[in-house]
């Protein structure tokens, strides 16, 4: 049989974390090679605000699983999430997130606001991009080179040199700050 990791998503599109814990034991009792990983998705569900990140993330790490955060966004079905709270909680336990999305959003449903570039640039961060890329516990302070660098012939781009703050734009949507911290 095949030998790859399985990534499995929590129910109730990947929000639901306690229904998820409660299966993970089931799961894994059918998967003798041990190669199932569990994606929770926070949004206005998962991530409503600090305690509920707080509460899910504990359950998840408790149960002993592989887990990772298969997607997450600052906004999303009109609700602000506790993004911040979520990417510290994950790199201060090494957990891999996957930030909700390059771009290409549909803006009739208002989720342009999780585009991380503006219009499809990759070198044009939005204000949502500079958070993932720049913020504390962004891209940049908590990843680490895959490779020794013996190899590697790319360039290191910092965070400054892709934003244009002319045209780099705040959400138009307007939301509101249950936290304190607006996040651009």
């Amino acid at each position: 049989g095949i030998e790859n990791v399985i990534m499995v998503d929590a129910p109730g599109y990947a929000q639901d974390v306690e229904n998820m814990v409660k299966a993970i034991p089931g799961i894994q009792a059918a998967d003798p090679t041990g190669q199932i990983m569990f994606s929770i998705h926070a949004y206005a569900s998962a991530a409503k605000d600090e305690a509920t990140v707080t509460s899910n993330m504990n359950a998840a790490i408790g149960s002993g699983a592989c887990i990772c955060i298969g997607e997450f966004g600052w906004y999303h079905s009109g609700v602000r999430s506790a993004f911040e709270k979520l990417m510290e909680v994950c790199a201060d336990e090494n957990i891999g997130t996957f930030a909700w999305s390059w771009g290409g959003n549909e803006q009739s449903a208002g989720d342009m606001q999780l585009d991380m570039v503006d219009s499809l640039d990759t070198m044009n961060l939005s204000a949502w991009g500079t958070q993932i890329f720049g913020g504390e516990y962004g891209i940049q302070a908590t990843s680490k080179m895959a490779y020794t660098g013996k190899s590697y012939t790319g360039t290191i781009v910092e965070v400054e040199d892709l934003v244009t703050p002319a045209t780099t734009q705040a959400p138009t949507v307007e939301v509101p700050d249950d936290n304190g911290i607006d996040i651009d």
